[in-house]
């Protein structure tokens, strides 16, 4: 039975046994019955404060979960200005990655440096490894994706949705238009809150890559 069914029978019952030593004790006093009066007043003041004591206990829980969530939603933005922040840098290196292992490798390497506990490479279960993850976010990286890159990490992100964390995209690279709004709007659609996207490609960095090429030749 759903636990909502249950706590509403809960709750009715309780009501009903209040009304009914309510008319209980109604019935002694008119009766006159001083046993029953103090049998019955006993009993409606220890149901009171067991109600009492239930309602600052349950209002204790929520308290605790809403403080759990507000901690764990700072954690997430601090560490998505972590994730962003090391891409900042390796923007700054102006290296070009010719391998998807390579740029997630320097990824969590530069989250590790900040403090943070970065994984290389994280099982899931059922065969199910991302690319990383930190905190209660996955990373999930793609070098230069093309069609069919993007169709296997629409398949990747379903299956990541399964399990309880945020999944941070991060394209190395560049993406061809009408893939980066294809992705971005399924994220938006199927995903908002729990997925999000980043690109490793500043037009500065390109900038810097290119004149590093001209000076290799």
């Amino acid at each position: 039975m759903d636990n909502v069914v249950l706590r509403v029978l809960f709750y009715i019952g309780i009501i009903f046994l209040l009304i009914v030593v309510i008319f209980a004790l109604i019935g002694a006093v008119i009766a006159h019955d001083r046993f029953g009066i103090i049998f019955v007043s006993v009993i409606l003041l220890a149901l009171i404060i067991w109600l009492v004591r239930k309602y600052l206990k349950h209002r204790k829980f929520e308290q605790d979960i809403e403080y759990e969530l507000q901690m764990r939603e700072r954690l997430s933005s601090q560490i998505d200005k972590y994730i962003n922040g090391a891409l900042e840098i390796m923007d700054g290196y102006a290296k070009w990655y010719n391998n998807e292992e390579e740029a997630n490798k320097e990824l969590i390497l530069l989250l590790k440096s900040k403090g943070l506990d970065a994984t290389y490479q994280f099982e899931l279960g059922d065969g199910i490894v991302a690319d990383g993850k930190v905190g209660d976010f996955l990373i999930e990286g793609k070098l230069d994706p093309g069609k069919s890159e993007i169709d296997r990490l629409i398949g990747q992100l379903e299956s990541y949705s399964r399990y309880p964390y945020k999944v941070n995209v991060v394209i190395y690279g560049k993406i061809d238009i009408d893939q980066l709004r294809r992705i971005t709007e399924h994220i938006d659609k199927h995903y908002p809150g729990k997925v999000f996207l980043s690109n490793l490609d500043s037009p500065n960095r390109r900038g810097r890559q290119n004149r590093s090429k001209e000076e290799e030749r």
